[in-house]
């Protein structure tokens, strides 16, 4: 089931980030070059503060739209079942770890002295086991494949 849903996961997660974006949070780090988006960026309600912030948000929505647009191309060139959803999730993975570094808000929880969120650390996990399951999935295939005479 991952293999089809995946690509529309990823598709949700990025339009769901415009709706970060409407809401304030999730936003980046302060930032006055281009792009720069001004509004008010703070989890507490009563003290709004109007800040110029890196724009995370859109910037998040392009991978998510990247991300199921890189996932419909591979669809048609998966081998093995589960490997769509394993795609998903090392690509999910690695660009969730990278949005994180252009964060401004430490809400998410901040680990070894401020330089990992526990997104990160999370993301870390999913790359390692999705890649070692990939892997065996593949290897297991070849295997198959090889019993059964095919060396494809």
């Amino acid at each position: 089931m991952l293999d089809f849903f995946a690509p529309y996961i990823a598709l949700g997660e990025g339009i769901g980030r415009l709706g970060c974006l409407f809401a304030g949070c999730c936003y980046g780090f302060l930032y006055h070059g281009p792009f720069a988006i001004q509004g008010s960026f703070h989890p507490n309600t009563e003290n709004l503060i109007v800040l110029t912030r890196f724009p995370l948000q859109p910037l998040a929505f392009l991978v998510g739209v990247t991300n199921f647009w890189i996932l419909m191309r591979l669809k048609r060139k998966v081998r093995v079942e589960g490997q769509l959803g394993l795609i998903f999730l090392i690509l999910y993975s690695i660009s969730r770890f990278l949005l994180e570094l252009l964060r401004g808000d430490e809400i998410r929880g901040m680990w070894f002295g401020g330089a990992l969120s526990t997104s990160q650390i999370v993301s870390m996990v999913l790359i390692c086991f999705a890649t070692v399951l990939l892997s065996y999935k593949r290897t297991g295939r070849l295997q198959h494949a090889k019993a059964e005479g095919n060396p494809n």
